[in-house]
C-alpha cells in the first residue's frame, strides 16, 4: 500500500491511496495516516486506485474519520475504484464517511463542512 500526501487550499489534505487496503496495507499506512488525521481538519481520501478493501482497511478508515470528527472536521472517501465502492456500500459505511464519485465533489463537500 502506498500512500501520498497533497496540500490543497483551505487547509484540505487529500490522501491518496494505492494498492491492497488489506492487513498488510492498513498497517503500512496506520500510523502515518493517525499523524495526518490527527492534525488536520479537512482530509480527502482518494481511493482511485485501491484495488482491495478488507476489514483492517475500513477499521482504519473509520478511527481516523472519528478523530477528525470529534473535533469538527470533515473525513470524505472519494473515487473508489468499484470494488471498493462495493464494499464499503455493503459496510453501509457512508453513514460514518461520506463517499463521493469524483475528488471535485469530495473537497467542495468538506470546505463547506
Amino acid at each position: 500500500m502506498e500512500m501520498s500526501v497533497e496540500d490543497f487550499p483551505n487547509k484540505v489534505k487529500c490522501i491518496a491511496l494505492e494498492g491492497a487496503l488489506d492487513t498488510e496495507g492498513a498497517s503500512t499506512i496506520e500510523i502515518k495516516m493517525a499523524a495526518i488525521a490527527g492534525h488536520n481538519d479537512f482530509i480527502v481520501i482518494d481511493m482511485s486506485k485501491v484495488a482491495y478493501l478488507a476489514s483492517l482497511g475500513i477499521s482504519v478508515l473509520i478511527r481516523n474519520a472519528q478523530a477528525v470528527k470529534r473535533r469538527g472536521g470533515a473525513f470524505v472517501i472519494c473515487s473508489p475504484t468499484a470494488f471498493v465502492d462495493d464494499v464499503l456500500r455493503k459496510m453501509v459505511i457512508q453513514t460514518i464517511i461520506p463517499i463521493f464519485q469524483t475528488k471535485e465533489e469530495a473537497m467542495s463537500a468538506v470546505t463547506t463542512a
